[in-house]
């Protein structure tokens, strides 16, 4: 993952109005809790919406994995990220009901 030169996380307790997650592609739908994710890319300022499943999924990786922080999945990369590691596949299930 490039890591952004700002990056900001904000938990936002009610969404207004229906959004998609950028990692499973399920919709969060209006009073669901997401996560907002706004940053600057190489230039390029991104803004993201996580549901809270991901978020939880993305803090487990952050545990189980040893991994360096430049290894992590950037927003919209968690999915693939389990596709390829090890357990990587058991966490998503964990989180998402077997959701592919």
């Amino acid at each position: 993952m490039i890591m952004p030169e700002i990056y900001k996380e904000t938990t936002v307790e009610a969404a207004k109005s229906p959004h998609q997650c950028c990692e499973c592609q399920a919709t969060i739908q209006p009073g669901d809790s997401y996560i907002r994710i706004s940053g600057l890319w190489e230039g390029t300022w991104c803004n993201f919406k996580m549901c809270v499943p991901c978020r939880v999924l993305h803090t487990e990786i952050r545990s189980e994995y040893d991994y360096y922080a430049e290894e992590y999945p950037g927003p919209g990369g968690l999915r693939e990220f389990c596709k390829n590691a090890e357990g990587g596949n058991e966490l998503w299930e964990k989180t998402h009901g077997g959701v592919s």
